[in-house]
């Protein structure tokens, strides 16, 4: 004889066990798709962060060429159009922060032309006081953070024998080549870590020796 009591108590149990499978299940997406948000988020503010410094760099860059030329027709003496924007031969770069100003213009900001590579220490960046800055050497209570910065400065050569454009990078001269400087090339990469992973971002600009 069957016991219809007992079969209605095990059909409702199964039914129990099914919708604590459902809920888990659903909960368990839900729970994916916050984690998985929160980490786009992340990593779209950390994109953001670094593409504002690859910005930075490369407006830095372009207010030094803008000054040399005020000084140029303001007839300061020695002033050249690509003045502070290389050394000898060197044209990797980080940029160093004026401690004593703290207002954060772009007069407050040179190039110091050490590193060669972005893994190197000096490339790593520090935030104090609401700004990035580099040179660890002359930071004083900073922050170290996740996003490294190089600048490369490399001239662009016009050739004499076709007059084609031509770029160089350390350790050339335009007129290795047999050429003559009429611009930079500004390439700014920022890398960083983030959820276990390296990213990188290049933005590049050229600056001509013209208006």
């Amino acid at each position: 004889m069957i016991n219809i009591k007992s079969c209605q108590r095990g059909q409702g149990l199964i039914e129990v066990i099914a919708a604590i499978a459902i809920i888990t299940i659903s909960l368990s997406a839900i729970i994916s798709l916050i984690v998985i948000g929160l980490s786009a988020n992340r990593e779209s503010r950390c994109r953001v962060i670094s593409t504002n410094l690859a910005r930075e760099a490369i407006e830095v860059a372009r207010n030094k060429r803008d000054s040399n030329w005020l000084d140029i027709e303001a007839g300061t003496a020695g002033a050249d159009w690509d003045s502070a924007l290389y050394d000898d031969d060197d044209y990797s770069a980080i940029l160093k922060f004026d401690e004593g100003e703290e207002n954060n213009n772009f007069d407050d900001w040179d190039f110091q032309f050490q590193p060669d590579n972005i893994s190197d220490n000096d490339c790593k960046l520090y935030f104090k006081n609401g700004i990035y800055k580099q040179d660890k050497n002359v930071i004083i209570d900073g922050v170290l953070t996740k996003y490294s910065r190089l600048i490369l400065l490399n001239p662009i050569c016009e050739l004499i024998s076709d007059g084609s454009e031509s770029i160089v990078s350390d350790g050339v001269k335009c007129n290795d080549i047999g050429g003559f400087k009429i611009g930079i090339q500004v390439i700014s990469q920022v890398d960083w870590l983030e959820s276990g992973r390296e990213h990188s971002l290049l933005l590049e600009d050229r600056l001509y020796n013209w208006k």
